[in-house]
């Protein structure tokens, strides 16, 4: 996620954790009362550890700074239930490698209902073209 948004000219600061450790909610509060920020990007799952990162909480603190919350699923899209609507995420992919059997240059978005509802948060002046 972090080299596809520096290839578009966005401004990426990030939070790490170590490998297999999840992210408490005051961890990305706190970074983003240092700075907000138009996008909040997640990974949801990770591959090497297995690690699920839980989602309570974060997307109200995403939107109450005035972000976006995209949520990476390739990991674990079909091995555990991801609940974009309910979650209020407003952004999710995955592709068909992990853990789909398909083909694997398929890539799979999903934007959550909220997402073009007129004066919420930042994501009103979003403009995005084409989903798939």
């Amino acid at each position: 996620m972090v080299e596809m948004a520096t290839r578009y000219g966005a401004e990426v600061r990030r939070i790490d954790r170590p490998g297999g450790d999840v992210f408490a909610l005051e961890e990305i509060e706190g970074a983003l009362k240092k700075k907000t920020a138009k996008v909040v990007a997640l990974v949801h799952a990770e591959t090497s550890t297995g690690a699920l990162q839980p989602l309570d909480g974060i997307p109200e603190i995403a939107h109450r700074y005035r972000g976006l919350l995209v949520l990476d699923c390739v990991t674990l899209l079909g091995g555990v239930p991801v609940k974009i609507d309910e979650w209020d995420v407003d952004v999710a992919y995955s592709g068909t490698k992990k853990p789909y059997p398909a083909r694997r240059d398929w890539l799979l978005w999903r934007r959550g209902n909220a997402l073009f509802k007129p004066g919420t948060c930042a994501r009103s002046n979003l403009r995005i073209g084409i989903w798939i």
